[in-house]
C-alpha cells in the first residue's frame, strides 16, 4: 500500500517512529529509509517543521556514515535522492523557491553521480522547471521542461499519465508565457 492510500497518517507516523527507535543505530540505510517515509508523510500533511526536523536528522546520519563501499554508497545516495526530493517539495509547498531549488539541485546532483536513467530524474527536472518559472527564470524553466520531456521519453510512452502531465504543463507554461508577451508584461530577449 502506498503512502498516498493511507488514511490515518498519525498512526503511520507513530509506527514509523517506533520502528525507527527499534532499529539498530548501525543499520543506517534502514534508518534513512524510515526517515524518508516520515518526511513524505509529514510533507503530505503540510507539517513542515517536522519535515525539516527529520531532514536535519537525516543530514547528521548521512554525513557521519559516508561509506567507501560502492554498493552501500549507492543505496545511501538513492535514499538521499528521495529525501532531498521530498524536502524540496515541502519547501515548494511553502513557496520557498530558493530552498526548494537548492534541495532539488542536491537530489539532481546525486542522481547524476549515480546514473542518468534514474526514474526520478524527469520528476526532479519537472519540479525544477516549475520553481524556475516561479522565480521568473524563463529560459531555465524552458530548459528543464525540455529536459523533463526528453528524459521521460526514454522510459515512458507518450500516452503514459506522467508523460501527458509533463507535456501538458510545458504547453500550459508556453501558453501563459506567450500571453504575457502579447500583453506586454514581458519583453522577448
Amino acid at each position: 500500500m502506498s503512502l498516498d492510500q493511507m488514511t490515518n497518517h498519525d498512526d503511520l507516523i507513530r509506527q514509523f517512529n517506533e520502528k525507527f527507535q527499534q532499529t539498530s543505530s548501525t543499520d543506517i540505510l534502514e534508518r534513512l529509509q524510515l526517515i524518508n517515509n516520515l518526511i513524505a508523510i509529514c510533507a503530505r500533511q503540510n507539517n513542515f517543521s517536522t519535515v525539516f526536523k527529520y531532514f536535519s536528522e537525516t543530514n547528521i546520519i548521512y554525513s557521519e556514515h559516508q561509506s567507501p563501499n560502492l554498493e552501500t554508497k549507492e543505496q545511501f545516495d538513492e535514499t538521499m535522492i528521495n529525501i532531498f526530493f521530498n524536502t524540496a517539495k515541502s519547501y515548494y509547498r511553502q513557496q520557498n523557491w530558493i530552498m526548494s531549488l537548492k534541495m532539488f539541485e542536491e537530489s539532481l546532483n546525486l542522481v547524476r553521480e549515480q546514473k542518468d536513467d534514474n526514474p526520478l530524474l524527469p520528476e526532479i527536472s519537472h519540479c525544477m522547471a516549475a520553481v524556475y518559472a516561479h522565480l521568473g527564470e524563463i529560459q531555465l524553466a524552458i530548459d528543464h521542461y525540455e529536459l523533463t520531456i526528453s528524459t521521460a521519453r526514454k522510459r515512458l510512452f507518450d500516452d503514459h499519465p506522467d508523460m501527458q502531465r509533463y507535456t501538458f504543463q510545458f504547453q500550459l507554461f508556453k501558453n501563459k508565457l506567450e500571453e504575457t508577451y502579447s500583453k506586454g508584461y514581458l519583453i522577448r530577449k
